[in-house]
């Protein structure tokens, strides 16, 4: 209505030029630049189409008037101008029924004369005729709408500019509709004041887009990874918070200046060479830095970039950043006890290498799964690569519970953080989840924090799962270097005390048979002997339990019933053992597992729980072994006291089955004994 409009998006450089050489104020004058519409040019014709008519058929109407006024009649020279106009009504007509907006006139004292869209119905009013000749104060709208109405209108009148505000309406479906009103001031002939034109205009699609594109940028804000954003010539447009937290620079320090910013000088060339190749072709990027913060301290950084390509031309670059100096230093000390461990476990050092290897090529590409969630759980956004993780697409996945597509324990975490939030306010960090694809399971580090309403209400959840899978590997292949260097360390001491202290123990056993022979009575050689032979057996057993000889020969089902007569005949300890069930051959790994599990179980079971009686019964079940042990001893000690219970019989049971991905419950009963329930897949 201003008459101000753009057929071409405007360039802005040479408005801050026209700004500076006629002395504006330049950022007034460049935010009204961006304020103007630009519009399109065939909508622009069919507008100027439409003005023309209308200014056609007025003089036209003026003309009859001044005609009939003087008491002429219409002549043959008016033929063709009444065709002309009815050429222009049907232009006109056809003109303003392409328009989706609303159109009002008022007069000077704000009441209704002319709708110039009578097929609008159901806005203001359901017929225009409950409206004609109205004031505006008579609306039967909400009273919000009537002030900001009044009060544009008076503004409009006392500065002669057009003027806009904004209200909401609800349409015949109970939905929410956003309009732009804009009030504009007409005059006559003569150039006086005539009155003004209502503007009404349905913005909801804008309005919906906008609130879309804020819900991203926050998401994109509040990413544990740094965003930056830059034009074709790198010039940075656009950073995140995280990026400022990683660097200490603030997006009005740094925007229009280049990320060398931050360039530490020692990180080659070459880098930089191979970075610009990728992304001017259109490729990703993806490497490391070692960077130097805003306090000049050095820091090292997983970056990947994209170029932004708009009709095959680079437009801008997005980098997505990762501070990796923890993990940096976490493999430098990963290094040193490697190095410790190189006299003892050569062969397993060889191997640790290689999946370190791996574990660096593997993170160097990691990538987190963005996530969001409502109070109830149900998924409202997942980031788009979700699908290289599950069989899912984004599409199938929103409207979902969570537990759709984690796993269902993960359900069980976040309804208890949202539970005690309005308590303890917090955020949560490394919950465990996995993901399965196919034969392929991924496990994540999920951290996430609080969705807050207006009145800082819990709403939902917004979250971010990070792939850890190749380091929980890493962690296994560590864990097992160090059983088969614990396996070869109980084979030797095994063998000194079976040849040497246990040869040592016969001959002393013979010396003692001899001497009872000739000293029959003696009831303190008597004692003497008893404790040797006692001794003798607990030597058998513990070289038993370190190095079982019927493992490699019997297998685990037969070196178990060895254990069993050897307890009933040393400790008169009754093992009832269930095996008839295991129907298959499991593997050297996890048969060792077993047995150590179990032994360490039964050993408890006798030196702490003073059992006498234990129930073993191992079964496969659907790719897994399952393991129900239970004992008839005092049982007294709580699951959470393990850490302070003497020994680490229970400690090594559960560090083994975490590592072998299994899972396990101690439940200790109060003088009634323990049970414990295992379930490891092979």
């Amino acid at each position: 209505f201003s008459g101000q409009f753009f057929l071409a998006p405007p360039n802005l450089t040479f408005f801050k030029k026209q700004a500076e050489q006629y002395g504006f104020d330049v950022d007034d004058y460049i935010n009204s630049v961006k304020e103007t519409q630009v519009l399109d040019r065939d909508r622009v014709d069919q507008v100027v189409k439409f003005l023309k008519s209308l200014a056609v058929l007025i003089s036209s109407k003026i003309s009859e008037e001044e005609d009939k006024s003087a008491g002429k009649l219409p002549g043959k020279r008016f033929l063709p101008l009444n065709k002309g106009i009815e050429k222009r009504n049907e232009i006109l007509t056809t003109t303003i029924l392409s328009l989706n907006d609303y159109i009002y006139s008022l007069d000077g004292n704000n009441c209704f004369e002319t709708y110039y869209t009578p097929f609008k119905v159901g806005l203001l009013e359901d017929n225009y005729q409950n409206i004609k000749g109205k004031h505006i104060s008579k609306l039967n709208v909400k009273d919000t709408i009537l002030t900001d109405l009044s009060l544009t209108i008076d503004r409009v009148k006392t500065n002669g500019q057009a003027s806009n505000f904004f209200f909401t309406l609800n349409d015949k479906n109970g939905e929410i509709r956003h309009y732009k009103s804009t009030i504009a001031y007409r005059k006559d002939s003569m150039g006086n004041f005539a009155g003004t034109t209502l503007h009404i205009r349905d913005i909801s699609y804008e309005k919906n887009a906008y609130q879309e594109i804020q819900k991203l940028l926050q998401i994109v804000d509040q990413s544990p990874v740094a965003i930056v954003i830059t034009d074709r010539t790198a010039s940075i447009e656009y950073i995140n918070k995280q990026f400022a937290n990683n660097t200490g620079y603030q997006l009005d320090e740094i925007r229009g200046k280049r990320p060398s910013i931050l360039k530490s000088g020692l990180t080659p060339n070459s880098v930089y060479k191979d970075l610009w190749k990728t992304i001017l072709a259109g490729k990703i990027w993806k490497g490391v830095f070692q960077n130097k913060r805003k306090d000049q301290s050095l820091f090292w950084e997983e970056c990947m970039i994209s170029p932004i390509i708009n009709k095959d031309a680079i437009t801008h670059f997005v980098a997505i950043k990762e501070d990796v100096s923890e993990r940096k230093a976490m493999e430098s000390e990963l290094l040193k006890y490697k190095q410790q461990l190189e006299s003892k476990v050569v062969e397993k050092t060889k191997q640790l290498q290689k999946t370190e290897h791996n574990y660096k090529e593997i993170v160097e590409h990691l990538t987190g799964v963005v996530w969001e969630i409502s109070k109830q759980g149900i998924i409202n956004f997942v980031s788009p690569n979700i699908f290289r993780y599950s069989d899912y697409r984004v599409s199938d996945l929103i409207g979902q519970p969570m537990s759709f597509l984690f796993d269902a324990s993960l359900h069980g975490k976040i309804y208890d953080f949202m539970r005690s939030f309005q308590d303890n306010p917090s955020e949560f960090n490394d919950f465990e989840v996995f993901l399965d694809k196919q034969d392929k399971r991924t496990f994540f580090k999920l951290s996430g924090k609080p969705i807050l309403g207006d009145q800082g209400e819990l709403i939902g959840v917004r979250g971010i799962s990070m792939d850890y899978t190749a380091q929980k590997e890493q962690n296994k292949q560590i864990l097992s270097a160090i059983w088969d260097a614990e396996e070869r360390q109980r084979t030797r001491i095994a063998m000194e005390l079976h040849d040497s202290i246990g040869a040592t123990m016969s001959a002393v056993s013979m010396y003692m048979n001899a001497i009872n022979t000739a000293y029959p009575n003696d009831v303190l050689l008597q004692k003497v002997d008893s404790i040797v032979k006692n001794t003798a057996q607990e030597i058998r057993l513990i070289a038993r339990d370190l190095k079982p000889p019927e493992l490699e020969t019997l297998g685990l089902v037969g070196s178990l019933n060895a254990i069993r007569i050897l307890y009933a005949d040393m400790k008169h300890l009754t093992i009832n053992l269930l095996t008839n069930r295991l129907t298959i051959q499991v593997n050297k790994e996890i048969e060792l597992a077993l047995y150590r599990i179990i032994s360490e179980l039964i050993n408890n079971s006798v030196k702490h729980g003073m059992a006498s009686e234990v129930n073993v019964n191992i079964f496969n079940h659907q790719g897994s072994i399952f393991l129900l042990y239970e004992d008839n001893g005092n049982g007294n000690f709580s699951i959470e006291d393990i850490d302070s219970i003497e020994g680490i019989g229970i400690k090594n049971i559960l560090t083994r089955i975490n590592a072998l991905g299994g899972d396990c419950h101690i439940t200790p009963l109060s003088d009634c004994g323990v049970v414990v329930g295992l379930q490891l897949k092979y």
